[in-house]
């Protein structure tokens, strides 16, 4: 094992650049610099590194990059390396092309799977990677540029290319794999990058360069735990059909727990031991916070494995959809104008509102004409006073960093599955939300700590007969670029949620 076993050394031609940084951000106190312009890269100098990063920004320096050394290192050591395609390719004695793609919105599709690298994506998945510098307007503006190597799959030297763009079948990720279990992942590092801009990306509102940074965390941080890629919202129509067809499963059933406001049915998910302790989990109470659907069900996918809570001795009621109209239109309310987050309200009869006093449908906080009056407020009401609730898990989304709070009969168990949850997130996601200059890990900003402490601890923790855990994902976003990330948040809070609290149930 290498002495610097963890560390990664990044060797470019322009130090301090914004991937370097970037690198700094995402896993703080690892990464090392080696500057080409000043000494050559040896087998000496990669050696004690169990992790490199390539990027070479200037022709002229490509030579200064001793490829041979780099592929070596990751062959003889086992150790694992990241390379933008342009020193990859010359190195590789491979055509490397890049090109203008004007005002266009391209996509490169995953055409084969390589554990850790693809986790979250899968074959077939077509993803936004080129941006332009106007991406969240249509119609786009142009300033990008296609950047890919000209290769096939070589079995002899272990290359598999992974996968191509979308527009000219040019290879964009690429992959070498060595008998050590050294792994070199050859990508596009530039072409995310708007040409006028050299820094702030990945921004949560750029379809194109949000993955950016996924299949590298994969191969250095094993980033993705419970994420999957989503090649498009599905219609309401589509998650009816799949949530209907967890009762195919043993041991599941499936119902229809009444009518929503628009008339679709409102389905919830059982299993596990009726006579237990339940775990109720809710999505998509508002529907422009529609990503934690996609979460919902990955973690009924897990919870089913049974390796998760022992569901002999617990059961699961889930709804991934409590508000279809919200959903399909993309909208908070339902099909009233209401906002079902204010219909359960205790203080519902005095509450005005968090942003204005002009309550009446459709507007942010409008709570109705009577409390627990509108269709999903009634199911939820109903399957709240179902016997033997241990815990509901109610998950939101936001514009911006998410937020986690909690309640319950024991103050420890929230503060150490929250605690758990922020732990979890580290080194593995970089984004930058919409008031920030450049990126961040992605962390919870907001979470449950005991009454009096200060610091990150924002929020004490309330008493309350059974656990009530919320939160915000990341997310009410314009597209499924960022599903991944959204997934893995939404299912890793779920999952270790409930793993915490069945844990501190006694007998």
């Amino acid at each position: 094992m290498p002495e610097n076993a963890g560390r990664i050394l990044v060797v470019t031609d322009s130090p301090d650049y914004y991937s370097t940084r970037d690198m700094g951000k995402l896993y703080p106190g690892r990464v090392d610099e080696h500057d080409l312009t000043e000494t050559p890269v040896t087998a000496e100098v990669l050696a004690p590194y169990e992790y490199v990063w390539t990027l070479t920004r200037r022709a002229e320096n490509r030579d200064l990059m001793d490829y041979a050394a780099v592929r070596e290192h990751a062959r003889s050591t086992g150790a694992r390396v990241v390379s933008h395609l342009y020193e990859y390719a010359h190195g590789s004695g491979l055509e490397f092309r890049f090109r203008d793609a004007g005002s266009k919105r391209p996509k490169i599709e995953v055409v084969a799977e390589s554990d850790p690298v693809t986790r979250g994506f899968s074959a077939g998945d077509k993803i936004y990677w080129y941006r332009n510098s106007s991406d969240i307007d249509d119609p786009s503006v142009a300033h990008y540029a296609y950047r890919e190597v000209v290769c096939d799959d070589d079995p002899g030297s272990g290359r598999r290319v992974l996968a191509r763009s979308c527009e000219t079948g040019g290879a964009v990720w690429v992959e070498e794999r060595f008998d050590s279990g050294g792994v070199i992942l050859a990508c596009d590092l530039y072409s995310p990058i708007d040409l006028a801009l050299t820094q702030g990306d990945p921004w949560i509102l750029h379809r194109g360069t949000f993955s950016k940074y996924i299949p590298a965390g994969n191969l250095f941080g094993e980033t993705v735990c419970y994420g999957r890629y989503q090649d498009r919202k599905l219609t309401v129509e589509e998650l009816i059909e799949r949530i209907r067809s967890y009762a195919e499963r043993p041991g599941v059933e499936v119902r229809d727990e009444g009518a929503s406001s628009e008339g679709t049915p409102v389905l919830s998910v059982r299993f596990g031991n009726p006579e237990g302790a339940r775990f109720l989990l809710m999505s998509v109470k508002h529907g422009m916070e529609w990503e934690n659907v996609y979460a919902s069900l990955v973690t009924l996918d897990r919870l089913l494995e049974g390796d998760v809570i022992d569901l002999e001795r617990f059961s699961v009621v889930a709804v991934p959809l409590l508000n279809p109209y919200g959903y399909r239109e993309g909208v908070r309310h339902n099909a009233s104008g209401v906002d079902l987050n204010r219909q359960l309200r205790d203080d519902w009869e005095t509450f005005r509102g968090w942003t204005d006093e002009v309550l009446e449908p459709w507007t942010f906080d409008f709570k109705g004409h009577e409390p627990a009056a509108e269709a999903e407020a009634v199911i939820e009401q109903r399957l709240r006073q179902e016997p033997g609730l241990l815990c509901v898990i109610d998950a939101h989304a936001m514009a911006g960093p998410p937020v986690l709070m909690g309640s319950g009969p024991d103050a420890d168990v929230v503060v150490a599955l929250a605690a758990e949850i922020v732990e979890d997130l580290k080194d593995r996601y970089l984004v930058r939300y919409l008031d920030d200059a450049a990126p961040r890990q992605l962390t919870i900003e907001s979470y449950p700590g005991m009454p009096g402490e200060g610091g990150t601890w924002k929020r004490s923790v309330t008493e309350t007969p059974h656990y009530h855990i919320v939160y915000e994902n990341t997310g009410q976003l314009p597209d499924v670029h960022a599903t991944v990330m959204q997934t893995d948040l939404g299912a890793g809070t779920n999952l270790t949620a409930m793993r915490r609290i069945a844990e501190s149930v006694k007998g």
